[in-house]
């Protein structure tokens, strides 16, 4: 199978050097030319992105809504908006996604999103909306997963293309085999050039001076999950590692599986891997370097001791319910790892000496050239789909828009017809005006009116109570 070849020239004073780097992608997988054809469809073409992001800012400030084919056409326009717009864009999207109407949000508006911000070089503004699902709702399909890993892996991106990675862990869908080969490859490459570091985050200082203290009507215990709560990257790494690799029994998925239980710090997990590894027998079991990970992982965890008193509710914070590990339960995993390894070692040719690096991306060669194909026609298909479906939404909503009208103006005709009949009919309905008019309650007449002394107090006594 034919790969894009990107071609980078270096000048160096009067030399010329000619670096090639092969992406993983075919061209065709973006499928190009049906993506471009979009823009010639009738709908997109009588709208102009910034006048129409104007009027949605706008429909905002007086409905506080507006509809999903409308920024289903703005998404699909964002290439043609100047950079400098796209912080007003953004903030579009944000108002959007806190109304009721994005509920029905079509998958060709993220879809188009991200397209449209990729290949403005948007990157970073692809993984803010990511990783902000609460304000921003934007999630990623198998298409634009691949597209995205495919982008930061041939452009040496390796911390964005493991944020991709992680977005897809925390979705728990790794369904798609090409979305989870690039997705294991691109934290492979974020794990051997970027190296996540296992200390915690600095906590700030407390100031007790500072500290203010509310009262509420109940107090919520926090409460840690394991997944969405992971704050840092070598956890996330971890856990994005053991759920790659999860389902591989061979050399590749035990080595990753035992560097993302390292990384993830469920060591009983690795060394229950590690008894089954010695158990069974498996040549090769491990590599090296995944055994070489577990140790450094296991030897820089942070370590203490459970509280000495029961902290008051109101005062339990999020670290006081993470799990740890004491002193001496690092102790005995340690003990019981240099015996499994030691165990390992001893067995000849149990513990592998290569790298895994080109068999992973030999592996996300193979995905690529199984399912490329399925892909790319599966994708043409669904751009074609969403461009009928945006027209029919779109005339859907204009005679939604018209019934409206043609509803208020009925309305606003019926009341000038009933001023009007009641201007005509005036003399006629006479008697019955007065009529009703007798008919309402009488007011009872003031009979008496009594005069009655006030005291007043002096001005400086005004105010005051007695």
């Amino acid at each position: 199978m034919w790969r894009r070849v990107l071609y980078k020239c270096h000048v160096l004073r009067n030399c010329v050097t000619l670096e090639c780097r092969r992406t993983l992608l075919s061209e065709a997988y973006a499928c190009r030319d049906v993506w471009q054809q979009r823009l010639q469809s009738p709908v997109l073409q009588q709208f102009d992105a910034s006048e129409l992001a104007v009027k949605l800012s706008e429909k905002f400030e007086k409905e506080g809504k507006t509809s999903a084919v409308d920024m289903d056409i703005l998404a699909n326009k964002l290439d043609s908006i100047d950079t400098v717009q796209l912080d007003f864009v953004q903030s579009i999207f944000y108002k959007y996604r806190h109304t009721n109407e994005c509920l029905e949000m079509p998958d060709s508006t993220p879809y188009a999103l991200i397209r449209c911000l990729l290949e403005m070089g948007e990157t970073d503004r692809i993984l803010q909306m990511l990783q902000d699902k609460i304000n921003y709702g934007i999630f990623l399909d198998n298409f634009t997963a691949n597209l995205l890993l495919d982008h930061f892996i041939e452009n040496n991106m390796y911390q964005e293309g493991a944020a991709v990675a992680y977005d897809l862990m925390l979705q728990e869908d790794f369904s798609h085999p090409i979305s989870r080969a690039l997705a294991w490859y691109a934290c492979h490459l974020h794990w051997k050039n970027n190296p996540p570091s296992a200390e915690p985050p600095a906590e700030p200082e407390e100031d007790d001076e500072k500290q203010i203290w509310i009262r509420v009507s109940f107090i919520e215990n926090p409460w840690y999950d394991d997944h969405f709560d992971l704050d840092r990257d070598s956890l996330k790494l971890g856990k994005t590692f053991v759920s790659v690799a999860r389902g591989n029994s061979d050399l590749i998925g035990r080595s990753y599986q035992l560097i993302g239980w390292a990384l993830y710090e469920k060591f009983e997990s690795g060394l229950t891997l590690l008894r089954d590894c010695v158990k069974s027998g498996s040549v090769p079991a491990v590599t090296q370097e995944a055994i070489d990970q577990f140790r450094e992982s296991l030897e820089a965890v942070q370590t203490k001791e459970p509280p000495e008193e029961k902290k008051d509710p109101g005062l339990v914070t999020m670290e006081d319910v993470k799990p740890y590990y004491t002193a001496d339960q690092k102790a005995k995993l340690l003990e019981e790892f240099q015996e499994l390894s030691n165990q390992l070692a001893a067995t000849n040719g149990a513990v592998a000496q290569e790298s895994l690096e080109e068999a992973l991306r030999e592996q996300a060669c193979a995905a690529i050239r199984s399912g490329e194909a399925r892909d790319v026609e599966a994708q043409r298909a669904l751009l074609l789909q969403w461009d009928e479906d945006r027209q029919e939404r779109l005339q859907s909503e204009m005679e939604r828009m018209r019934k409206l009208q043609k509803k208020a103006s009925i309305e606003q005709r019926l009341q000038e017809l009933k001023a009007r009949e009641e201007r005509l009919r005036f003399f006629e309905q006479e008697d019955k005006i007065h009529l009703s008019i007798s008919q309402l309650p009488r007011m009872r007449p003031i009979e008496d009116v009594k005069e009655e002394e006030q005291f007043v107090g002096t001005p400086g006594e005004r105010g005051k109570g007695f």
